[in-house]
């Protein structure tokens, strides 16, 4: 959007082109540069990341919007657009009553929330008595501006920070450490545009090192990231605080992070100089060992595996199907996600092929896709169907027995090739040997083909199915 912002402020106009599920994230970064009215131009998000790969997918999302791009372009601007300031927004003290003091606390909590001046959990108020204890904390002046923190470019205050900690619930004794992580968050060579608002679950780690991570009890040991320490989950609140209502950051709006950013007060922690063999950190940075420090710094924390989907790699419904067979054959731990729309086509995907109907998906791609896809494996009515590269050999053992190889190999069956004529409907045991592996099933012909016998294994042992398994999952690697 800044961007955008510069080229209309050089006479040139210009269009904002996003997906409709960025809209919002849009209209907030407009607001951020001082254009509230700028024109927004929305990509059906379903087609764009899914078609977006191939030449003749993202000339079909094109034309479903060039039109509009250049109505956009070429329309006079309305009387609104050429008028638009950006939005004031004045604040004064707040008065809330109830009957009990409780009703008036859950008054001023939904308030605040609804306002989204809170992070979801329940608020300490900021009265003025409140904010006078915190300040003690610190002998800067309330009114000294530390700098402005994104996305807003909110001006970041002592005052501000201490209203912001007494909400969190933390000490004032606190305060110094809240004040470092914010000097650092709004330091200009910090980017934390991106760590607040990009679409990867991005986080910040606050790190607390000398003495004062002593003196007010943060933790460095086991359990350094769970709750049970005040210091450490009042300290990221605070700053989760500040950022919310200085950066004016919201989830959806213009935090576009996919599963959300995992620990809401963020990671707090202090060095642990008792087992470490290294000096402090904070020295090898130039400070003395008494001084105390507190470093920022960005650190990705997405839980679990990613399926697939998001903004950045391109994807097919496809793909996310096979990573989550990848994932399952793995293991069945843990957490999973995927990217809402790559989430959806995969789902059609695989409701497609458990009804051997072709998807929606399907029938919308071209033929090279298909030729592509079918080149690889084909897909049965029950199990994917693997097309080996070089044959597997395998014997026959029963009525005949004979040498035979094996070109085609699912997880019930398998395409076989031999010299001895086998009948429809005939059972025996066959042994494939996939390298070192040897596995067995009791089978049976289920038609014959001028490629050779399609045979159905009707019964394996447990550990035959698992090494089965485990070959099968190599070749989706």
């Amino acid at each position: 959007m800044s961007g955008y912002s510069r080229i209309e402020k050089l006479g040139k106009p210009g269009v904002y082109v996003c997906t409709d599920n960025f809209v919002h994230d849009a209209q907030s970064a407009a607001e951020d540069v001082g254009m509230p009215r700028a024109r927004i131009v929305t990509v059906k998000a379903s087609d764009y990341y899914r078609l977006r790969g191939t030449e003749e997918g993202a000339a079909t999302v094109a034309a479903t919007v060039v039109d509009r791009l250049i109505d956009g372009l070429r329309r006079p601007l309305d009387k609104a657009e050429a008028s638009a300031a950006p939005r004031q927004e004045a604040l004064g003290p707040l008065e809330f009553t109830a009957p009990t003091y409780a009703l008036a606390l859950e008054k001023f909590n939904q308030s605040f929330l609804d306002r989204r001046w809170g992070d979801g959990l329940p608020l300490l108020p900021p009265t003025g008595e409140a904010v006078a204890e915190m300040l003690k904390g610190t002998s800067r002046s309330p009114g000294e501006v530390l700098g402005t923190v994104a996305p807003k470019n909110g001006a970041v205050t002592i005052e501000k920070i201490a209203i912001n900690a007494v909400m969190a619930g933390a000490k004032p004794e606190y305060l110094p450490v809240i004040i470092a992580a914010m000097e650092g968050i709004s330091d200009p060579a910090y980017d934390s545009l991106h760590m607040m608002t990009s679409t990867g679950s991005f986080n910040l780690a606050i790190m607390v090192t000398g003495p004062i991570a002593e003196e007010i009890r943060v933790n460095a040991g086991i359990g350094l990231l769970g709750y049970g320490w005040r210091a450490n989950s009042t300290i990221g609140r605070a700053v989760r605080l500040c950022l919310i209502n200085m950066g004016r950051v919201w989830p959806g709006v213009n935090d576009m992070a996919l599963m959300g950013r995992p620990s809401q007060q963020f990671y707090v922690f202090a060095e642990n100089q008792q087992f470490s063999p290294w000096p402090p950190f904070h020295v090898t940075q130039g400070f003395k060992p008494e001084d105390s420090c507190v470093t920022i710094s960005s650190v990705l924390s997405a839980p679990g595996d990613i399926l697939g989907g998001g903004a950045v790699a391109t994807w097919t419904p496809e793909q996310v199907l096979d990573n989550a067979v990848r994932l399952l054959l793995r293991s069945r731990s843990g957490m999973t996600y995927a990217e809402p729309e790559g989430l959806r086509s995969a789902a059609e995907e695989a409701l497609a092929l458990i009804e051997n109907r072709p998807s929606s998906v399907r029938l919308r791609a071209t033929k090279n896709a298909v030729a592509q896809l079918s080149a690889h494996f084909e897909r049965p009515r029950r199990y994917l169907r693997f097309r080996l590269p070089s044959p597997l050999p395998a014997k026959i053992e029963g009525l005949h027995q004979a040498e035979a190889s094996v070109r085609v190999i699912a997880l019930g069956g398998a395409l076989v090739e031999t010299e001895q004529p086998l009948a429809t409907g005939e059972t025996f045991r066959i042994e494939i040997r996939a390298g070192l592996r040897r596995i067995g099933a009791t089978s049976m012909i289920r038609n014959a083909r001028a490629e050779g016998y399609g045979i159905e294994f009707v019964h394996m042992k447990h550990e035959d199915r698992e090494r089965l398994r485990r070959y099968l999952f190599k070749l989706l690697r």
